[in-house]
Formats: C-alpha cells, sequence, structure tokens
C-alpha cells in the first residue's frame, strides 16, 4: 500500500486520471485525492464537524444549506480572465486541483498540493 508507506503525499508518485476517498477508522481521518493529471474533479467543502465531498458541484451544493457568492473568485476571474484554480464560485467550496491531497482529521483540513512536497 503506497498510501502507508508514503503517507498522505502518495499522489504525486501515482499519475492517472482518478480521484479517491481513503477513511481511516483507526486514526478518524479521511483523506481525498486527486490524481497527478487532475483529469477528473473532486469538490470538498467543511461545514462545521463535516466534510462533504462530490465529484458534481451541483450536488454538493445541494447538501449544503447556507451558500455564498466567492467575491475574491469573480474578481479575480474579472481581473485575470482566468478561473482561479482550486476555488469555485462558492465560498468555502473547493475544487482538488491535479496532484492534491486533503486530509480531514478532528475538524481540521490539511491541503497538501505538489509544489509543496519534497
Amino acid at each position: 500500500m503506497i498510501f502507508l508507506s508514503r503517507g498522505d503525499g502518495f499522489t504525486g508518485s501515482l499519475p492517472d486520471q482518478y480521484v479517491g476517498v481513503l477513511v481511516d477508522i483507526r486514526s478518524m481521518t479521511v483523506t481525498v485525492f486527486q490524481g497527478f493529471l487532475g483529469l477528473r474533479t473532486v469538490y470538498y467543502s467543511q461545514i462545521g464537524s463535516n466534510l462533504i465531498v462530490s465529484a458534481r458541484l451541483d450536488r454538493l451544493r445541494n447538501r449544503m444549506t447556507m451558500l455564498a457568492v466567492d467575491k475574491a473568485y469573480f474578481a479575480e476571474f474579472m481581473q485575470t480572465g482566468v478561473r482561479p484554480a482550486a476555488a469555485t464560485p462558492f465560498a468555502n467550496v473547493f475544487k482538488l486541483t491535479g496532484g492534491t491531497t486533503v486530509t480531514y482529521l478532528q475538524g481540521r483540513t490539511r491541503t497538501i498540493r505538489p509544489r509543496q512536497r519534497p
């Protein structure tokens, strides 16, 4: 198991188009990961002590009761003409980019992107 040997930074060594969720019941950790090519999309949000994950933004949006527009997303898009890579039009709803891993433990998320890996 590559996850056991490399931890939550394992996606940088696995090129392909995949997404996944690993749930470690012993450590109460949820790890959401995106393949290095980033061809499949995963959206996630933390609401209170819950992590919500979906492959479709509309389904994730339907699970949330309060949803606000992310003004910074639109400001960057209007200024540069480019959509921010890990952002969505909704505040506190994020998109995994290629090779990214998000680990959720005790109400906190930790994001590891490819450029942060040794």
